[in-house]
């Protein structure tokens, strides 16, 4: 792995962003990239965000609460994701989740060698859920994850029998062609009702999250159920969890005002019924109601029941917050 140097950030307001390249893969150049923003107060204490499915970190607002704890916020985009999407890369593809490890290998190292963050907390949303979890329980460095969030975490499917028909067609057809896709040919409805420019609030790069997605491949399908298996084995994470998400499902496929109140990717029973498969001991399930899929990019009353919870494990998990004298 190779490491460039931090730079200012697409974002401005003080992030700064820093590639990490690895060996070529079956594509080719291959590389994640890491941001960071370090809190107002020197610290020890570190917040890793790692985004989902079709995304890529872009909320400001998560990083300005982090930093108002007292912790240095970071977020890993990972390869093939958002600012590590290269022009010769399907998007967001992969054939197994595993290889997103070297990613948070680099992060890791980085936060806890080079930055000396001695505490270190995983926020994962949806897919980077499950692989947050996955490598909680046997990454190289998950003695370094002290305390794990899963953010409406992708434990199982959620779709119609037809198209779990067709997603099932394309994971048995990976091994022989990873790379034939299916590609939504309409706005996806959670999309618009999070970006500012339709029924949200929120300002994010269309050319990183589509309105109408990125292809589904074979390859990525065929990743997610064996990371499902994995899961259904019981893992062993041995450090304290939270996971967070809505209360209830949203179905459809044409936008209503009904997307703003429940997670329309995922469903809540089966986020609740496979949390346990994480096999920790120390496990806190919190259900907030009217949260959408990323329950930071809830409404803002939702949203303050979010962070409320969140300050509240943070408070029982962290070890106490260490600051640093600054010379």
């Amino acid at each position: 792995m190779q490491l460039t140097r931090w730079q200012a950030d697409i974002l401005g307001q003080g992030f700064e962003a820093r590639r990490l390249t690895f060996p070529d893969d079956y594509e080719g150049e291959v590389y994640a990239t890491l941001v960071r923003r370090h809190a107002e107060t020197p610290t020890t204490q570190a917040f890793l965000h790692i985004h989902g499915f079709t995304d890529y970190f872009f909320q400001t607002h998560l990083a300005d609460w982090v930093n108002a704890q007292g912790m240095n916020f970071y977020a890993l985009d990972l390869r093939k994701y958002g600012r590590s999407l290269a022009d010769h890369q399907k998007p967001n593809f992969c054939h197994d989740l595993h290889e997103y490890f070297a990613d948070i290998d680099a992060a890791l190292k980085i936060i806890t060698e080079e930055d000396s963050n001695t505490w270190t907390v995983i926020e994962a949303h949806s897919t980077g859920g499950l692989t947050s979890a996955l490598y909680a329980d046997h990454g190289q460095y998950r003695d370094r994850v002290d305390a794990l969030c899963l953010n409406s975490p992708f434990f199982d499917w959620n779709l119609t029998a037809g198209l779990h028909i067709a997603v099932q067609a394309l994971a048995l057809a990976a091994p022989l062609a990873p790379a034939i896709a299916t590609q939504p040919d309409a706005p996806i409805p959670y999309i618009e009702s999070i970006h500012k420019d339709h029924n949200g609030e929120w300002d994010f790069d269309f050319a990183y999250r589509p309105l109408i997605g990125f292809p589904v491949f074979a390859g990525w399908c065929r990743a997610i159920n064996k990371g499902h298996a994995l899961l259904r084995d019981v893992l062993n994470v041995q450090c304290p969890v939270l996971v967070m998400h809505a209360d209830k499902a949203i179905h459809g496929s044409t936008w209503t005002p009904a997307f703003q109140t429940g997670d329309s990717i995922l469903n809540p029973e089966h986020i609740k019924r496979y949390a346990k498969y994480t096999g920790a001991d120390d496990l806190t399930l919190v259900e907030i109601e009217n949260s959408l899929h990323d329950v930071f990019l809830s409404s803002e009353e939702a949203r303050l029941v979010v962070y409320d919870a969140l300050a509240t494990w943070l408070q029982g998990v962290r070890v106490s917050p260490v600051t640093i004298n600054e010379q």
